[in-house]
């Protein structure tokens, strides 16, 4: 009798090669749910920050007024870059704020007023967003008060920001645009 219980070589081999493709398959499918979870995760935080920061932003640039010698409320214009003056710490007397994007990062410079009215004292840097993707999409658009696109400072009566946004612009998914129409208060001539 001739009654041997086991494998073959070939069942084995077989055997071994399925458990391998079945590894395989399973830890490309765990790395790309990682991959998907991580970068799902960091594009959220991303948007949250900038909403909150647009709610800032918008708070700020509705409130431009008179610099504290007088100038007009709106210093600086441009596709990427505004500079106007705003008492946005609400201590009494109005900042200069430049808002401006370096390197995909959305920053804001704050100068106070020194005792002279000139705004040559230490600059207040700090960042707005990161990861913004514009590239040549512009972030600020200026209309005046019939709602058409201006380039002249004295016409600005309403600013449209406009950021996108991509944490890993090189994988989808795509760009998120955030964008608010910003109405200036004190500049309004249309009551």
């Amino acid at each position: 009798m001739n009654d041997k219980k086991g494998f073959t070589l070939i069942e084995l081999m077989i055997a071994l090669s399925i458990m391998v493709i079945i590894f395989i398959i399973g830890s490309e499918f765990i790395v790309k749910s990682f991959k998907s979870l991580t970068f799902t995760s960091e594009q959220d935080t991303a948007i949250q920050n900038a909403r909150k920061i647009m709610e800032k932003v918008t708070k700020e640039i509705r409130e431009c007024a008179n610099s504290e010698r007088g100038d007009y409320p709106i210093s600086e214009i441009g596709d990427q870059t505004l500079t106007f003056y705003g008492d946005v710490d609400n201590d009494g007397s109005a900042e200069r704020i430049h808002y401006f994007v370096q390197d995909s990062i959305f920053i804001k410079e704050a100068t106070k007023a020194g005792t002279d009215k000139e705004y040559n004292s230490a600059i207040s840097t700090s960042t707005i967003a990161e990861y913004v993707n514009n590239q040549s999409i512009p972030i600020f658009t200026y209309f005046d008060s019939n709602n058409a696109t201006t380039t002249l400072i004295n016409n600005v009566r309403m600013i449209k920001v406009k950021l996108r946004l991509n944490v890993t612009p090189w994988r989808a998914p795509d760009d998120y645009d955030l964008e608010t129409n910003i109405e200036l208060r004190n500049l309004k001539d249309n009551l």
